[in-house]
């Protein structure tokens, strides 16, 4: 994307290092996973996928500009410096995503600098979309 290397995943690995390690947060996990340059640090142990036969497709073999983790309850961003050249844009923007109906928001992130990082909030988790409840009752009166 313009010069911009993006990588990240649904969310699975950063719930499973959380199983798995003590006094962690999901943004530590996400850091963690980029220190280590491990897009899924504990597979194929705990998560369910065959093992690795020749080498291990989650290295994190460059240093993207963006890492995300998406189904997350609530947005958060965190930019970290990084060894890549002098600029200031020289690191990478962690982002974790949220679940859209826990939090229905859009996260912004510039292709011109990835510290520029927005969240649009949508609305009310759940507003327009009725509960089941609702249906069952819904489908009742028109049954009736």
């Amino acid at each position: 994307l313009e010069g911009l290397s993006v990588l990240g995943h649904a969310g699975q690995p950063v719930e499973d290092m959380l199983r798995s390690m003590r006094g962690l947060d999901h943004m530590d996990a996400l850091r963690l996973c980029l220190q280590a340059m491990h897009l899924a640090p504990t597979a194929p142990d705990t998560l369910p996928m065959p093992p690795f036969e020749t080498e291990d497709p989650f290295v994190i073999r460059e240093v993207p500009h963006l890492l995300f983790s998406g189904n997350h309850e609530r947005p958060q961003h965190e930019w970290s410096p990084a060894p890549r050249g002098a600029e200031a844009t020289s690191g990478t923007q962690l982002v974790l995503v949220p679940a859209f109906h826990i939090h229905p928001s859009v996260v912004l992130v510039s292709l011109r600098d990835p510290r520029d990082v927005r969240v649009q909030d949508l609305g009310v988790a759940g507003a327009g979309v009725p509960s089941a409840g609702a249906v069952d009752a819904s489908m009742a009166d028109a049954s009736a």
